[in-house]
């Protein structure tokens, strides 16, 4: 399962998993008692406006402004957060409350708000500004050495952030004050301007209500012409009087020229002169009552006058015809006052037509002043308005940020970092993690061998396991109980039934890559064949590293190579092992090219002669993976067994030597598993 397998890899990189909790735990234990604790205090700021005001403000027709306005689009406030850590402040704090670094030099506004891991190891004064939780909320957070350092430093920065934004609320209202006095001050100087330009309009044009001035022009012109028309009806029957008349009296010329001559000059220069007023005809008008009036008199004034001139003139006048001489006088008199008043009337209808033609252009002229004046007073009225709005709101100028949550001086005894439990709880935790983390972690990186499941893939017979091996390897000085002993009899027994039908004489046992044991396999396998009564050799064929030798306290000096160089005798270089029954070949000399040595027919020789000798021969090889002696020697062998050693023998190195095994046809009858 693979629970067993994980508890497997544990239990095998124990000392790594142990090692590793140690070294993390003892260091963070350390670092928490060696470093200098940091006390971290809190100030919270509501940005809000107060309900109350906003209420009053609203009732006097205001507006406030809310810094909610400075928060972005997902609700945060990033704007407020910098307005709070600007250089002004954090200086001005820096000098107030004079906070030093940890060398004791005054601090710069930059290290004052840099976030660093330094400063839990080197700390010094820090502060930062951050939005409480998705809130309306600002929170100063400052972390000091000293505990009420840290206090004073989140309540000062709240207190100078308040009064900033206040003063710039100040000052934009101060600012928007001088610029509606400014404005005010002109626009009222363009709406008396403006004023005094109606004004002068009206005295030049003489008017004050055009409309009323087009109806009386109107009306003047229609009266006017009325009596245009009732004059000239007038002259018509004066004209008829006056021939009806002298047709009675005979046609004779009772009135003389100079009379005549006389009525139209007082008539000319009396008309004329009231012509030169100039005056609004109306039948209404007094001027108009005036002249009619003084008509009147004219007319009087002449009938006397002629009254006089015919008494002194010699023209005889028959009694009879007195009165139509009167009638034909009266007539000419009411002819000629027609005739003049009808050109006095042309003439004042042409006037009062064009006073009339007139109107329009005053009316034009007269509205882009009216409209002046009303555009210049409607912003005037309005600039009045917003200047005592504004004056109203600066006097009532209240910060809509307040410290509702003021930084308490933390406790000495529980300092933000380190947190001693916090950290034991931590260092226990990232020991065993890395611990473990580093114990797979090796176990993934190492190629070695590890257990017998890892041999399944390469279809290696399982010829039994030696445990780990303490003091001596030799069998030959063990108790036949000791479990090492037990396990090689095992081994020797797996042998002996592998090759039941076919007894094994001449066995070779290698190893994959040097010290995985098989000096000392072949060596106990050796003895345990001698101890069941069978006469054994063994014969050490590892020319390049020989080892044999030693395990039995022999010399080294002749041997196989000896023998295959015809250098000695085979009773020379046969040395006894100590254990009754064992016989040792050593390597002697080593040569220069032992492959060409083992692949002579000398070999082949020898194999067939120390078969005749002996029951069994053991052959230890140097390993497959260094060398091919092993390989060219299995022609002349039964078979040949290997030996794998547990967390040294990679897979790397299994997977080459069974592909050049295969390449060679060998079938290996089995394999030995050494433990460590």
């Amino acid at each position: 399962m693979e629970l067993r397998r994980y508890w497997e890899i544990i239990c095998r990189r124990k000392w790594i998993i142990i090692i590793t909790f140690l070294i993390f735990f003892a260091t963070v234990v350390t670092g928490t008692n060696i470093v200098t604790p940091t006390y971290e205090a809190k100030a919270k700021m509501l940005i809000k406006s107060s309900d109350s005001l906003s209420s009053l403000m609203s009732s006097l027709g205001l507006t406030i402004q809310s810094n909610r306005d400075s928060s972005s689009d997902d609700g945060t406030y990033d704007t407020d957060i910098a307005l709070a850590t600007i250089r002004p402040l954090l200086d001005k704090l820096i000098s107030e409350l004079d906070l030093k670094d940890g060398d004791g030099e005054i601090l710069s506004p930059e290290d004052l708000i840099k976030s660093s891991i330094l400063n839990n190891i080197s700390p010094h004064p820090y502060i930062e500004v951050e939005q409480y939780e998705d809130s309306d909320i600002l929170e100063i957070i400052s972390k000091s050495t000293n505990p009420a350092e840290a206090a004073k430093m989140s309540n000062e920065l709240a207190e100078l952030y308040i009064e900033n934004r206040l003063n710039f609320a100040r000052k934009e209202y101060k600012a928007a004050h001088v610029f509606l006095e400014n404005q005010i001050k002109d626009v009222k100087e363009k709406y008396y301007k403006s004023l005094l330009e109606k004004r002068d309009f009206m005295i030049k044009e003489a008017t004050v209500d055009l409309e009323t001035e087009t109806r009386n022009l109107l009306s003047s012109i229609s009266d006017l012409k009325n009596d245009y028309k009732n004059n000239e009806i007038d002259i018509t029957q004066a004209k008829e009087s006056i021939t009806l008349i002298e047709k009675k009296i005979g046609g004779k010329e009772y009135v003389s020229s100079n009379l005549v001559n006389y009525i139209e000059s007082k008539v000319s220069d009396l008309l004329v002169e009231l012509a030169g007023k100039s005056i609004d005809i109306t039948g209404q008008h007094p001027d108009v009552i005036q002249l009619n009036r003084q008509v009147d008199i004219l007319r009087q004034y002449l009938k006397d006058k002629t009254e006089l001139v015919l008494n002194e003139s010699e023209v005889s006048i028959a009694p009879i015809y007195e009165e139509l001489i009167r009638s034909l006088k009266d007539a000419y008199i009411d002819r000629k006052i027609k005739e003049i008043k009808r050109d006095l009337i042309n003439k004042f209808i042409e006037e009062a037509q064009a006073d009339l033609m007139k109107i329009p252009l005053k009316n034009i002229r007269q509205s882009e002043i009216a409209l002046l004046v009303s555009v210049n007073q409607d912003v005037y009225k309005k600039l009045l308005e917003y200047l005592t709005q504004v004056s109203v709101a600066e006097s009532m100028t209240l910060s809509n940020i307040r410290l509702i949550e003021p930084a308490v001086e933390p406790d000495i005894d529980e300092p933000a970092f380190p947190r001693k439990d916090l950290n034991y709880a931590l260092g226990i935790f990232m020991g065993l993690f890395w611990g473990i983390f580093i114990a797979f972690f090796t176990e993934y990186i190492d190629d070695t061998v590890k257990a017998l499941e890892d041999l399944k893939n390469y279809g290696f017979a399982f010829l039994g396991s030696v445990p780990k091996i303490k003091g001596k390897p030799m069998v030959s000085k063990m108790d036949p109980n000791d479990p090492v002993y037990e396990s090689y009899r095992k081994i020797l027994s797996n042998i002996h039934f592998v090759s039941f039908d076919k007894p094994l004489r001449k066995l070779m046992i290698s190893s994959i890559s040097p010290k995985d044991g098989s000096a000392t396999t072949a060596a106990n396998l050796g003895i345990i064949y001698a101890r069941e009564g069978k006469k054994v050799l063994l014969v050490d064929v590892d020319l390049r590293r020989p080892n044999i030798h030693n395990l039995f306290d022999i010399t080294n000096t002749k041997g196989l190579t000896d023998l295959l160089l015809s250098e000695a005798e085979m009773e020379q270089v046969i040395s006894k092992s100590g254990v009754d029954g064992l016989s040792v070949l050593t390597t002697g000399s080593t040569p220069s090219d032992t492959g060409l040595l083992i692949n002579s027919n000398k070999m082949q020789e020898i194999v067939r002669k120390l078969e005749e000798q002996y029951d069994v021969l053991l052959f230890h090889c140097a390993p497959l993976l260094i060398k091919s002696d092993a390989i060219l020697l299995m022609k002349y062998l039964d078979n040949m067994a290997i030996v794998i050693r547990n967390k040294k023998t990679t897979h790397h190195d299994i997977i080459k030597v069974n592909e050049s095994l295969k390449n060679a046809n060998i079938v290996p009858m089995g394999m030995v598993f050494l433990s460590t």
